[in-house]
């Protein structure tokens, strides 16, 4: 394979002989110099003087007056224009998005050196077609499809802004490129047309002995074209264009070939066209689809077993979708494989929102603004606990980083100072890793600190003057757009690249991923002020622009390779469809190529086994025996919810009681359904327990007494137990965000519900509200006698009347209630159902007849079991009693013996040796459980 940077240097060569010194190489990028020098050593075959190289931005800034103009401080200027020329200005916060916008336009009328004059004509004026002697026919067929939509009479509201906007337009153009330049600066656009225009008076800044090279181009603006028109008239110019016949040829339906024609009629090839006829003999093309990303990822050990190449560097890993960048490299083979990877060049750069520091940067912008109480003079407990739960914020002193900072400049100098101090913790790190993850996140840091340097300079002369709301936005934008740069030798190893960093670059073998419709071609964001119309009528940027610019790339990387493999999601996305990209789609439907069609399928086999185990070995049993086991010091009782677990799964069983792994709660949860039925049930606590305070006896019209106040009169008993549960205690953290105000009010109703249903009885005793009991049961475990404790915490207990279901007599009953602020009421006919582990077996039910069966131990008085599902007893007939086997529960003593009974035979198994904690056979409880992961579910 005849690469086309090995062509150009053969031709190099063969014009110039060794000595390049006075050849300026120009490309669209800065990568292929690298490779461009290794091959013109390996044609030569002697030594080279190498070569200038130039991106052509590099040669634009080398013949202009001008410095470059930061984006953010060209869109405030923009905005010191505009506020000046239109009336009733929107403030900078307001105008940012629309400044940048503007400024994109701007930029896309220079390069294309359109005449801002005419194009922001007065749209009526313009309209006047009878008067536009500069438009040329098919430009007034253009215009009239614009104005078939867009007419002047019957205005809306929208379109009266618009048309107050664009006629100023054409003012604040001039007013904001004078005010650049009196400054010494230009956006690029702007710099390009001034260099353009006046290439003749900057005669003396291009040597008459130099050649410039222009090399791999495709599509050209105007001001491109002007300079290529310059050197190439003044007999200093070569173009080398890269292309095959078949999609350049004048009948070629092709897109990828729109701009080429025309280049090569203009500025002719500087190579024989025999060399592009590459499609004659077309690669070996392989279409597989997969059903997910990270499918694609994993795939890449398979496909290199057979498509490395030796050297490395001749094959490449082009990802579409860039964010596959770490599932990538996550999946390369390393020393330890059969086939590893010896070295990887990485072109495309480390995201920057991949690195701890956005997230810690994030965090703080979002603590100082959102998560500050300026009238309380406190931060919110949610922004808190995100910063807090930070592994950075544990290397910084605490009230470093929980000062307030009020204005713009205050909050960018803390943010770098609290950069600072991290750089120094990571020096004065004795144990410090070295890998290459450590690396990148140190140079992020340093990335980091250098973007919000920039923004400081910009607040310090209010340059920048913008809400702090605005403020972080625009700091996370220009974070996420960075990237940090991985360090090697650029043509050794494996590529790893984007699709722009392939550009003039060939490869023997490629696998291309993502090859999806919206990452090849990329959706483009196509929001201008100018219509599509008039961006047409002069010549400007347009979506089918972008399209051909990607169909040429696509198909410029296929013409020289020996092999290709195009990996594509399949999957569905909700209402969303992945689809191939349409360029596959042209391969199959317009080309003759063969092309393989796979579908990536996994090649697990199903387990022969039961699934995973974890064995109760002496050491376990141990635990148990110590955790459980009645007068065992530190013994705690088995509870209902730690059985329920052992019966839904052993093996979960295992590994939250025995193994003891927690799951960490995730701060920005916030209130997730668990807090929320614990302040719930706290909150009812407070209620009865006012209610209950001078008398256990609670009448009607004590509950209905209060209940006159409505919901409100209930507030406080919830924000009591809002301040204990939800903000730790602390007073001065107490803030109640959007969330937290319906959490607050569905509580109000709840409690409002369950106050109603009770004053539905004439009395009842409160017994107890949230208190502790537990019972011993006698086991067998290993042949030997054990006697282990089961309980837990009842949420209420209360005397009521209710009817003996044998005598219809009312008698005094004991009942127990187990609140329920989520979930359906379940029904249960066996004793069996309780503890065979299914999809939707009544755990409920379990739980509350343990509970029962502990009181009936206590007492002799009937005890009736009840759960009461706050959230349902609005209903007339409800009725918190369980209702087993079609009878409701009012003595659970006639149960007692047979679920004492059923209980021991769960213990017993839970305390036999010789039975392993297995996992779950019903797959969907599996769903919601934490330890998924840990054992492949």
């Amino acid at each position: 394979m005849e690469t086309f940077i090995r062509l150009i240097a053969q031709d190099l060569i063969h014009r110039f002989g060794t000595n390049l010194r006075n050849v300026t190489v120009v490309f669209p990028n800065k990568r292929a110099g690298l490779f461009m020098n290794q091959q013109l050593a390996a044609v030569s075959g002697r030594p080279v003087w190498a070569p200038r190289y130039r991106t052509i931005s590099e040669l634009f800034d080398t013949l202009s007056d001008f410095t470059r103009c930061d984006d953010i401080l060209s869109v405030c200027e923009l905005h010191r224009v505009y506020a000046a020329l239109v009336p009733n200005p929107e403030s900078l916060d307001r105008f940012y998005g629309w400044g940048e916008i503007m400024l994109s336009d701007f930029d896309d009328i220079d390069k294309h050196l359109a005449d801002p004059h005419k194009l922001f004509s007065n749209i009526q004026s313009i309209k006047e077609l009878d008067h536009s002697d500069f438009l040329t026919p098919r430009q007034e067929e253009a215009l009239k499809h614009f104005f078939e939509d867009f007419s002047i009479e019957g205005n809306s509201r929208l379109k009266e802004k618009f048309l107050a906007l664009w006629n100023r337009m054409d003012d604040i153009y001039a007013t904001f490129n004078a005010g650049l330049k009196e400054k010494g600066m230009l956006y690029e656009g702007a710099l390009y047309k001034d260099v353009a225009e006046h290439l003749s008076e900057r005669a003396d800044r291009i040597p008459a002995d130099m050649t410039y090279v222009f090399v791999g181009f495709n599509v050209l603006n105007d001001v491109e074209k002007r300079l290529f028109s310059y050197l190439q008239e003044r007999g200093q110019a070569l173009f080398y264009w890269d292309y095959d016949v078949m999609y350049v040829g004048e009948k070629s339906r092709f897109e990828a070939g729109t701009f080429i024609r025309q280049n090569l009629k203009e500025f002719p090839n500087a190579l024989e066209e025999w060399c592009f006829d590459n499609f004659g003999n077309p690669p070996h093309i392989e279409f597989i689809a997969t059903t997910s990303e990270n499918a694609q990822a994993r795939y890449i050990p398979q496909w290199l077993d057979s498509a490395l190449t030796e050297p490395e560097q001749d094959t490449a890993i082009v990802l579409c979708n860039e964010s596959l960048l770490q599932p990538v490299l996550h999946s390369l083979p390393d020393a330890t494989s059969p086939h590893p990877v010896k070295r990887t060049n990485i072109t495309m750069g480390f995201p920057m929102t991949d690195t701890p520091v956005y997230s810690f940067i994030n965090a703080l912008l979002s603590l100082q603004t959102d998560g500050y109480d300026r009238d309380r003079r406190c931060f919110r407990a949610e922004q808190e606990k995100i910063v807090r739960s930070h592994p950075y914020a544990a290397l910084l002193e605490e009230q470093e980083i929980f000062r307030p900072h009020a204005d713009n400049h205050a909050l960018l100098a803390y943010v770098r100072s609290l950069l600072e101090g991290l750089a120094a913790a990571f020096g004065r790190q004795k144990d410090r890793k070295d890998d290459v993850y450590s690396q990148l996140y140190h140079e992020a840091l340093y990335r980091a600190h250098q973007v919000v340097s920039r923004f400081i300079r910009l607040t310090e002369d209010r340059t920048l003057d913008v809400q702090p709301s605005t403020l972080r936005r625009l700091l996370r934008t220009v974070l996420g757009t960075t990237t940090i740069p991985f360090h090697g030798e650029p043509a050794v190893g494996l590529q790893v690249m984007g699709v722009l960093e392939t550009r003039n670059l060939n490869f023997r073998h490629i696998l291309m991923l993502s090859v999806n419709e919206g990452m090849l071609p990329k959706a483009v964001n196509d929001t201008s002020f100018i219509p599509y119309h008039l961006r047409e009528v002069f010549g400007l940027t347009t979506i089918q622009h972008k399209i051909a610019v990607y169909a040429f790339y696509f198909y410029r990387l296929v013409q020289r390779t020996e092999r290709i493999t195009f990996m594509y999601n399949i999957a569905t996305d909700g209402l969303n469809k992945n689809e191939m990209s349409r360029f596959l789609r042209q391969l199959l439907a317009e080309t003759d190529f063969p092309v393989e069609l796979k579908i990536l399928q996994s090649g697990q086999a199903v387990p022969a086994d039961n699934g995973m185990e974890a064995a109760k070995t002496p050491e376990v049993m141990d635990i148990l025996r110590r955790n459980y086991g009645s007068g065992q010091p530190g013994s705690r009782p088995l509870s209902p919810s730690a059985l329920n677990a052992y019966i839904d799964c052993p093996l979960k069983f295992y590994y939250q009681q025995v193994a003891r792994i927690r799951t960490p709660k995730d701060p920005q949860n916030g209130l997730d359904n668990a807090l929320f039925g614990t302040i719930f049930h706290e909150a009812a606590e407070l209620v009865y327990q006012k209610l209950a305070e001078r008398n256990p006896v609670i009448r009607r019209q004590d509950i209905e007494r209060l209940l006159e106040g409505g919901e409100t009169a209930l507030l406080p008993y919830i924000e009591a137990s809002f301040l204990k549960n939800f903000f730790e205690g602390r007073e001065d953290t107490v803030f109640y965000n959007g969330q937290l105000l319906v959490a607050r009010k569905v509580m109000a109703s709840y409690l409002h519900q369950l106050l109603a249903h009770d004053s539905r009885m004439e009395q009842f005793v409160l017994e107890e509200m949230e208190q502790e009991h537990h019972r011993s049961v006698d086991i067998i475990s290993d042949g030997h006698p054990l006697s282990i404790d089961i309980g837990g915490k009842i949420d209420r207990m209360d005397t009521v009347r209710m009817p003996d279901e044998t005598t219809g007599q009312k008698v005094e009953t004991l009942r127990i209630v187990d609140y329920k602020t989520g979930g359906t009421p379940e029904k249960a006919i066996s004793m069996e159902q309780l503890i065979q582990p299914a999809e939707h077996r009544p755990s409920y039910i379990f739980q509350i007849f343990l509970y029962a069966w502990v009181m009936t131990g206590e007492q002799k008085r009937p005890v009736s079991p009840a759960l009461f599902f706050v959230h349902k007893s609005n209903a007339e007939d409800y009725d918190p009693t369980i209702v087993f086997n079609r009878e409701r529960v009012t003595d659970f003593s006639r149960f007692k013996e047979e679920f004492q009974k059923m209980l021991q035979g769960v213990l017993e198994e839970l305390f036999n040796p010789e039975i392993p904690f297995r996992q779950t056979f019903v797959p969907k409880i599996c769903a919601y459980c934490d330890y998924k992961l840990l054992c492949g579910r």
